[in-house]
């Protein structure tokens, strides 16, 4: 093999390495979702828009989603469901859509459900194992509690965090966890 065969192979070598390098760095993190199991941990905004946030690091999520002006329905869901006595001392994100936001879900979605769609809807409504920076998301989906998987993304000029067609408008940093604030009920996809 001559030289420049050779020097021909290890330019290959070393251009597949950058490319492989390059490829692994851009797959991690590839849900485009900053999450994190440690309540202290802080994430730097990638966003314009930053959600108002109130720190409660005294109380459990559902405690504070119980106590939340405005967001008696779901914290009603969640009791008569019995979904928050299933939230554990493990990590959570919850969504708690506000009254105003239930009175605007299409009634033919929400009335009428039987018991396990209640419990399927209120789980819809959070992720178990994780605390989700809206902050710091651009994309991606994760599964919540009801196994369905919820869409994140940010749209606007502001980068409004969004989960599937919510705004996120205020979130609560609780102890176990954190509670966002949404202006739209997660309607489950319907099954097949």
């Amino acid at each position: 093999m001559n030289k420049s065969t050779m020097w021909w192979i290890i330019g290959l070598v070393v251009l597949a390495i950058i490319i492989i390098f390059a490829a692994k760095s851009m797959n991690n993190g590839s849900s485009g979702l900053a999450t994190s199991t440690d309540n202290n941990a802080t994430t730097t905004p990638t966003t314009a828009y930053v959600v108002p946030s109130e720190n409660r690091s005294t109380e459990t999520v559902f405690s504070v989603a119980e106590s939340l002006s405005g967001s008696s329905q779901f914290a009603a869901l969640l009791k008569s469901t019995g979904v928050d006595k299933s939230l554990g001392t493990t990590t959570y994100t919850v969504f708690v859509p506000t009254d105003i936001a239930w009175n605007k879900a299409p009634k033919a979605s929400v009335s009428g459900l039987t018991a396990a769609q209640k419990k399927r809807l209120a789980e819809y409504h959070i992720i178990v194992g994780r605390s989700v920076d809206t902050d710091a998301m651009k994309f991606g989906t994760i599964q919540a509690m009801s196994n369905d998987a919820l869409n994140f993304s940010v749209v606007g000029n502001d980068k409004t965090p969004n989960v599937n067609s919510s705004s996120i408008v205020r979130q609560y940093k609780a102890k176990n966890g954190i509670v966002y604030v949404i202006d739209a009920v997660l309607l489950p996809p319907i099954k097949k």
